[in-house]
């Protein structure tokens, strides 16, 4: 007599990533990546002022599979501070989406930001600003760039270095 057995295996589905989004109106800004982390899209500053919004990252890897927007809504305001660890965003970083944007990264702890398939835009929306500011404290090398776009027009990009 054959015996046929049959296992029925059940391989769980990692959940769909989702957003993050950090200001001070929910309370949860500055939020500190304390281990690896993964999200489709990391919204900075949600809320109109007075709220704002950071993350900060001094270790670890942070994924973003979309877009990293920092000041989303007009009057908001949006930090990132990359200060260790890995950024990997695969679409674009958007420093100043329609508020104003500050992104600081500090080599001198061997941070590391990429956009894998996207751009870094300063001041993406009319009445919007940003910067981005490079920096290693243990050689003194500093690269700052600021942009900011007027209703029209666009101011900038100004850009000062030292190396």
């Amino acid at each position: 007599m054959a015996v046929l057995v049959v296992a029925v295996v059940s391989i769980p589905v990692p959940p769909a990533a989702a957003d993050l989004n950090a200001d001070t109106s929910l309370t949860n800004s500055p939020y500190n990546v304390t281990g690896n982390i993964t999200y489709d899209n990391e919204n900075v500053g949600i809320a109109a002022f007075p709220n704002t919004g950071e993350i900060d990252q001094s270790a670890y890897t942070n994924t973003v599979n979309n877009n990293l927007s920092l000041g989303t809504v007009a009057t908001s305001s949006g930090t990132y501070k990359l200060i260790g660890g890995s950024l990997s965003v695969s679409g674009n970083t958007l420093v100043g989406t329609a508020g104003s944007g500050t992104f600081y990264q500090d080599n001198s702890s061997g941070a590391s930001y990429d956009t894998v398939g996207g751009t870094l835009v300063l001041g993406s929306q009319a009445g919007s600003s940003g910067s981005y500011n490079l920096t290693d404290t243990g050689t003194g090398h500093a690269l700052s760039l600021a942009a900011q776009r007027a209703s029209r027009s666009f101011k900038g990009p100004t850009a000062s270095a030292k190396w």
